[in-house]
Protein backbone atom coordinates (compact mmCIF):
# COMPACT_ATOMS: atom_id res chain seq x y z
CA UNK A 1 0.00 0.00 0.00
CA UNK A 2 1.20 3.27 -0.82
CA UNK A 3 1.10 6.06 1.36
CA UNK A 4 0.42 9.53 -0.01
CA UNK A 5 2.41 12.67 1.90
CA UNK A 6 1.23 16.07 0.96
CA UNK A 7 2.84 18.99 2.15
CA UNK A 8 1.02 22.88 3.22
CA UNK A 9 3.53 25.20 2.89
CA UNK A 10 3.16 28.34 5.32
CA UNK A 11 5.92 30.12 3.89
CA UNK A 12 7.15 30.17 0.31
CA UNK A 13 9.47 26.94 -0.46
CA UNK A 14 12.82 28.38 -0.85
CA UNK A 15 14.94 25.65 -1.90
CA UNK A 16 14.94 26.18 -5.42
CA UNK A 17 16.62 29.52 -4.82
CA UNK A 18 19.37 27.20 -2.91
CA UNK A 19 17.84 28.16 0.90
CA UNK A 20 17.84 25.49 2.76
CA UNK A 21 19.19 26.15 6.16
CA UNK A 22 16.50 27.37 8.81
CA UNK A 23 18.15 31.42 8.56
CA UNK A 24 16.02 31.97 5.31
CA UNK A 25 12.53 30.54 7.50
CA UNK A 26 13.38 32.84 10.58
CA UNK A 27 10.67 35.72 10.37
CA UNK A 28 9.93 36.72 13.84
CA UNK A 29 10.90 37.91 17.32
CA UNK A 30 9.13 34.48 19.02
CA UNK A 31 11.54 31.99 17.57
CA UNK A 32 8.61 29.86 16.57
CA UNK A 33 7.69 30.62 12.98
CA UNK A 34 5.75 27.39 10.99
CA UNK A 35 7.51 26.79 7.56
CA UNK A 36 5.29 23.64 6.64
CA UNK A 37 2.84 20.45 7.79
CA UNK A 38 3.68 17.37 5.86
CA UNK A 39 0.79 14.94 6.65
CA UNK A 40 -0.76 11.33 5.14
CA UNK A 41 -4.19 12.00 5.11
CA UNK A 42 -4.46 10.97 9.00
CA UNK A 43 -1.04 12.15 10.90
CA UNK A 44 -0.07 15.45 10.37
CA UNK A 45 3.65 16.90 10.90
CA UNK A 46 4.47 20.83 11.65
CA UNK A 47 7.91 21.84 10.48
CA UNK A 48 8.89 24.95 12.09
CA UNK A 49 12.03 27.40 12.50
CA UNK A 50 12.89 27.35 16.13
CA UNK A 51 15.20 29.13 17.95
CA UNK A 52 16.65 32.98 18.26
CA UNK A 53 19.10 34.06 15.17
CA UNK A 54 22.01 36.26 16.00
CA UNK A 55 24.51 36.97 13.26
CA UNK A 56 27.18 39.14 13.10
CA UNK A 57 28.63 40.44 9.76
CA UNK A 58 31.79 42.61 9.88
CA UNK A 59 32.08 45.46 7.80
CA UNK A 60 35.68 44.69 7.47
CA UNK A 61 36.10 40.75 8.12
CA UNK A 62 40.04 41.71 8.61
CA UNK A 63 39.22 44.05 10.92
CA UNK A 64 36.19 43.09 13.34
CA UNK A 65 36.69 46.63 15.13
CA UNK A 66 35.38 48.73 12.22
CA UNK A 67 31.83 47.52 13.36
CA UNK A 68 29.25 45.28 11.81
CA UNK A 69 25.61 44.26 11.68
CA UNK A 70 23.17 42.17 13.79
CA UNK A 71 21.24 39.61 11.62
CA UNK A 72 18.14 38.10 13.09
CA UNK A 73 15.80 37.39 10.46
CA UNK A 74 15.58 36.04 6.83
CA UNK A 75 14.76 39.53 5.19
CA UNK A 76 18.26 40.97 6.45
CA UNK A 77 20.41 39.18 4.26
CA UNK A 78 20.20 40.49 0.94
CA UNK A 79 20.93 43.86 1.81
CA UNK A 80 24.66 42.78 2.31
CA UNK A 81 24.64 40.81 -0.86
CA UNK A 82 24.08 37.24 0.69
CA UNK A 83 21.23 35.50 -0.66
CA UNK A 84 21.54 31.74 -0.28
CA UNK A 85 23.04 28.88 1.58
CA UNK A 86 26.51 28.94 -0.44
CA UNK A 87 26.90 32.80 0.43
CA UNK A 88 26.51 32.18 3.96
CA UNK A 89 29.23 29.42 3.62
CA UNK A 90 31.61 32.11 2.00
CA UNK A 91 30.83 34.80 4.65
CA UNK A 92 31.78 31.94 7.41
CA UNK A 93 34.67 31.01 5.93
CA UNK A 94 35.96 34.20 4.91
CA UNK A 95 35.96 35.45 8.28
CA UNK A 96 32.70 37.98 7.69
CA UNK A 97 29.97 36.24 9.46
CA UNK A 98 29.97 35.11 13.01
CA UNK A 99 27.41 33.20 14.37
CA UNK A 100 26.30 34.06 17.99
CA UNK A 101 22.78 31.90 17.57
CA UNK A 102 21.15 29.70 14.55
CA UNK A 103 18.10 28.81 14.06
CA UNK A 104 16.97 25.10 13.35
CA UNK A 105 13.92 22.97 12.28
CA UNK A 106 12.07 21.29 14.80
CA UNK A 107 9.07 18.66 14.49
CA UNK A 108 6.00 19.13 16.06
CA UNK A 109 3.42 16.04 15.83
CA UNK A 110 -0.18 17.12 15.75
CA UNK A 111 -1.70 15.79 18.73
CA UNK A 112 1.47 14.24 19.95
CA UNK A 113 3.17 17.56 20.62
CA UNK A 114 7.03 18.15 19.97
CA UNK A 115 8.84 15.38 18.36
CA UNK A 116 12.60 15.75 19.83
CA UNK A 117 13.70 15.80 16.15
CA UNK A 118 15.58 18.98 15.40
CA UNK A 119 17.13 19.19 11.56
CA UNK A 120 19.08 21.67 9.96
CA UNK A 121 17.71 21.94 6.12
CA UNK A 122 14.34 21.90 4.88
CA UNK A 123 14.69 19.09 3.17
CA UNK A 124 16.05 16.96 5.71
CA UNK A 125 13.30 17.89 8.22
CA UNK A 126 10.76 17.16 5.10
CA UNK A 127 12.29 13.69 5.10
CA UNK A 128 12.41 13.60 8.85
CA UNK A 129 8.81 14.57 8.85
CA UNK A 130 8.01 11.89 6.27
CA UNK A 131 9.31 9.20 8.29
CA UNK A 132 8.21 10.23 11.74
CA UNK A 133 4.09 9.58 9.77
CA UNK A 134 4.93 6.00 9.27
CA UNK A 135 6.34 5.15 12.58
CA UNK A 136 3.39 3.70 14.15
CA UNK A 137 5.44 3.43 17.59
CA UNK A 138 5.56 7.50 17.55
CA UNK A 139 2.52 8.09 17.77
CA UNK A 140 0.08 6.79 20.73
CA UNK A 141 -2.41 4.57 19.83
Amino acid sequence: MTTTINITWHQPDERAEGREDATWYTHSADHHDIVASVSNGERTVHIYADGEQRVHLAYNPADWSEGHEVIRYCDQWEQFGIKNDNDIFEASESGRLEWINNSWFDLYAEGQGWSDCVNHTLSDAIASATELLTDNEAWDK
